[in-house]
């Protein structure tokens, strides 16, 4: 893979955004870059974000004109109001269209135009990164972390709870929309489930508890600086990215550059990258749970109204008896889940969460 292309303010991106957002937009544009740019003869292409009101596309396609369109009362270069179910542009007045997790947010007797609309506009085709339920894993997936969200914060997940609500379409219903569009398609699966979980379970405790925002920001940076080794070899993903096209030759060009992705891993590579996934994770838990060994003394906390909930916490100690054992014991959980590529909960993560959480309804 040594003509991908590197975002001048990459680095920058990989610390800042959550895992969840690098993920699907480094994907998209690592397959446009691959598939269709000529960046030596200084080609722009013209793009269309739909539905992407703070996205950051236009800071993974420095070199391109990035137009976005959204139903919000904004005023800034490049951003248009308007419906994308009914958008005012010309057939092909964009070489590209784009969307990032937006049709699952778009009622269901409405998600057929959305589709027709974005593949009428675009002359290449419709780039399109959303949540696709497999068996009813991934949903299963949504609902267990909004519980584990609700439980920290006492409230619905925005954005979990409208997915659950409208429900994210799961294979079939995609492939319909696409056919009955007059198109086809080709994807690659982003983002294994049970990773994509854990990953979400840590921000969300992070927002928590601020003495594991440090570990948190460790491993999502990782993961991002490994996101194409990643989604190399996904089998059961919490999303797909979907390229759409009329043209047979641009699913074509599509399809090489995926092939050229998921080959850029020999199935030794591949072991490789589960074990360090595995070892990556299996340490940040060991580190958060060892972290409440921490005496009164240690503790960075100055808010004089966390007194009794950090002596809650170091009676973790007593309650968890963070020792050898039990590290093993945490191990073996994390070993399960990446063996069986499941989307089950990880226990102490979710014992400390509930323990400050009653701490927390005592005060």
């Amino acid at each position: 893979m040594e003509s991908v292309v590197v975002m001048p303010n990459e680095d920058d991106l990989i610390k800042k955004l959550s895992f969840d957002q690098f993920s699907r937009q480094k994907i998209v544009a690592y397959l446009i870059n691959e598939s269709f740019v000529n960046r030596d003869n200084k080609t722009a292409l013209n793009i269309i974000d739909i539905g992407g009101h703070l996205g950051r596309t236009s800071d993974f396609m420095p070199n391109d004109k990035v137009t976005v369109l959204d139903v919000f009362d904004e005023n800034y270069d490049n951003y248009i109001k308007g419906d994308a179910t009914s958008m005012i542009f010309k057939d092909n007045s964009f070489d590209i269209a784009c969307s990032f997790d937006v049709l699952e947010h778009i009622p269901r007797e409405k998600r057929q135009t959305f589709i027709n609309e974005a593949v009428r506009v675009s002359k290449i085709g419709f780039f399109m990164a959303i949540p696709v339920d497999i068996e009813n894993k991934v949903s299963s997936a949504e609902v267990l972390l909004n519980d584990f969200y609700m439980n920290i914060f006492n409230e619905d997940h925005q954005w979990l709870k409208e997915h659950i609500d409208y429900m994210i379409p799961d294979e079939k219903e995609v492939n319909n929309l696409i056919k009955n569009s007059g198109a086809s398609s080709v994807s690659i699966s982003s983002n294994q489930i049970g990773d994509w979980q854990l990953m979400q379970m840590l921000l969300f405790a992070s927002s928590s508890i601020p003495d594991i925002v440090g570990e948190v920001s460790d491993i999502n940076t990782w993961y991002n600086k490994n996101i194409l080794s990643l989604d190399s070899m996904v089998d059961v993903g919490y999303r797909k990215i979907i390229f759409i096209s009329k043209d047979v030759e641009n699913i074509t060009s599509v399809k090489k550059t995926i092939n050229k992705l998921e080959a850029y891993n020999s199935e030794d590579s591949k072991v490789t990258v589960n074990k360090q996934t595995f070892n990556e994770f299996s340490e940040t838990l060991s580190l958060i749970i060892k972290k409440y060994n921490l005496s009164y003394e240690q503790n960075q906390y100055i808010n004089k109204t966390n007194k009794d909930l950090i002596n809650e916490i170091i009676n973790l100690k007593k309650l968890h008896k963070i020792d050898k054992t039990h590290i093993e014991k945490l191990n073996l959980e994390i070993s399960s889940i990446h063996n069986s590529k499941t989307w089950k909960l990880i226990h102490p993560l979710r014992e400390i969460i509930g323990y400050i959480n009653k701490s927390i309804k005592k005060n």
